[in-house]
């Protein structure tokens, strides 16, 4: 599962644990979130908007195609921005070649990210791909609203 954004230009993809990152991350920075909005013209029917939006809490952890409002985005840009002079050019994550063990230690920094510990933040976007990928996110965050699938 992940998280799949599209704008007006193009789209851009987080997997499951990078949204949770980026978004602890720009929290950690000072993003204040707005919530998210229901895109009413993505329902064939009004009452399934309406029923819909009675149960909806503006979450950005859902993929229902919910809308993040260009001033959000805008400010969400902000926050990853001011990051960014924190976050090492060099990698320190020290990824194994095969994948990410899902074991204790993954849990306990997993816990320090969803805290919004700005040190294991930083590390976790630390090195040259990963600070890239997220300078592109800044850009297609200040490219305005988006939607979330």
């Amino acid at each position: 599962m992940g998280y799949d954004l599209s704008n007006r230009k193009r789209g851009f993809r987080w997997n499951i644990w990078g949204w949770g990152s980026v978004i602890n991350l720009g929290l950690a920075y000072g993003w204040q979130p707005k919530g998210t909005e229901l895109d009413k013209d993505a329902y064939e029917h009004y009452e399934d908007y309406e029923e819909h939006s009675k149960y909806f809490e503006g979450s950005y952890f859902g993929n229902d195609g919910q809308i993040v409002i260009k001033e959000d985005a805008k400010a969400f840009s902000d926050a990853l921005e001011s990051a960014l002079d924190d976050i090492p050019d060099e990698d320190l994550n020290n990824h194994p070649e095969n994948g990410v063990p899902v074991d204790k230690e993954f849990f306990e920094k997993r816990s320090k990210i969803w805290n919004q510990e700005k040190a294991t933040l930083v590390t976790t976007f630390s090195g040259e791909k990963s600070k890239n990928y997220l300078k592109d996110f800044i850009s297609f965050l200040r490219e305005g609203a988006f939607a979330i699938y």
